[in-house]
């Protein structure tokens, strides 16, 4: 999958108008579309010396009815059996397929990387959101865990690790799927995640305040509150064997909640899993990006 952009307006007295093709794992290139040929096409195979191949899968849901979409992005040289599958899933926000520094380091290290765009998100339209907002929250979670579950075929290894990675929202779909199944992930990243919104909703100071409740459910709903006391990692931390963990954690993010975060990783160590914690100083709230701290995600996914 390319994103296509031109440069700059067309202007009907030029032979010629430049454009630029990028995708999560190669940088933005410019080229140009000469209109004096006779036949002019846009090549989107001459944006660079690709290493990667992304394709697009459907996996069937455990409802028997559902097709999850699932892109993946595999390496070409030297492929490792590690998947990185990454999910957002909420507010009806779709996958964002521009350049990614962090993807293009996964993909030169031959590392798979994959996105499962569950319910919740805005691949399919409103009617997908809603499927996963709410109420139905569950449905983004059980998705995940069934791209999860059932991606090793699509990357023809059937020892395939896989490495769950969420960014705030999104963070909170892998931490509830592992409190779910642990088993299914060889280690999780998690950036900025929103791991409590059982607490979110309730305080009415939080600056999301409306828009997490309309997202995540009605306080003063007590189906919702049973819902969400149910599926909020911070709160559902179990004795089971967890895989290793990396938690970023911005300093100056007003988006969730810093403490609680803390209070998770402590939670989860207690377990008896190793946790790494990556403090971005002079941070605020952001999306997955390498960090300026010597790629110090790469490295994590790497031992793995």
């Amino acid at each position: 999958m390319s994103l296509l952009k031109f440069v700059r307006p067309i202007e009907v007295n030029k032979q010629s108008v430049p454009y630029s093709i990028e995708c999560p794992a190669c940088r933005p290139s410019i080229h140009y579309l000469n209109f004096s040929k006779e036949e002019s096409s846009i090549d989107y195979s001459s944006s660079g010396n690709l290493n990667h191949v992304t394709q697009q899968y459907n996996i069937l849901s455990r409802d028997g009815e559902t097709e999850i979409p699932v892109t993946i992005i595999s390496p070409i040289r030297n492929p490792q059996n590690k998947i990185v599958l990454a999910v957002y899933g909420s507010y009806g926000i779709k996958f964002n397929y521009n350049y990614s520094p962090l993807i293009q380091s996964l993909i030169d290290n031959g590392i798979y990387f994959a996105y499962a765009h569950v319910r919740g998100g805005g691949e399919k339209g409103e009617k997908w959101h809603q499927a996963g907002m709410g109420i139905n929250k569950i449905n983004s979670i059980h998705d995940y865990l069934d791209v999860a579950n059932g991606i090793n075929r699509l990357v023809h290894r059937t020892k395939c690790k896989v490495i769950g990675m969420g960014a705030s929202a999104g963070g909170f779909v892998v931490a509830s799927a592992l409190n779910e199944n642990p088993l299914s992930f060889a280690g999780i990243y998690i950036s900025a995640p929103f791991i409590s919104p059982l607490t979110a909703i309730k305080d009415v100071k939080n600056p999301r305040w409306r828009m997490d409740m309309l997202e995540f459910g009605n306080p003063d709903n007590k189906r919702d509150v049973q819902i969400l006391r149910h599926l909020s990692p911070l709160e559902n931390i179990k004795g089971k064997h967890y895989p290793p963990a990396l938690v970023a954690l911005n300093e100056f993010d007003v988006n969730v909640n810093n403490y609680q975060i803390r209070e998770y990783i402590d939670k989860l160590r207690k377990t008896g899993a190793s946790v790494d914690l990556l403090l971005r100083i002079g941070a605020s709230h952001s999306v997955f990006k390498a960090s300026n701290h010597e790629n110090d995600e790469i490295r994590w996914i790497k031992r793995i």
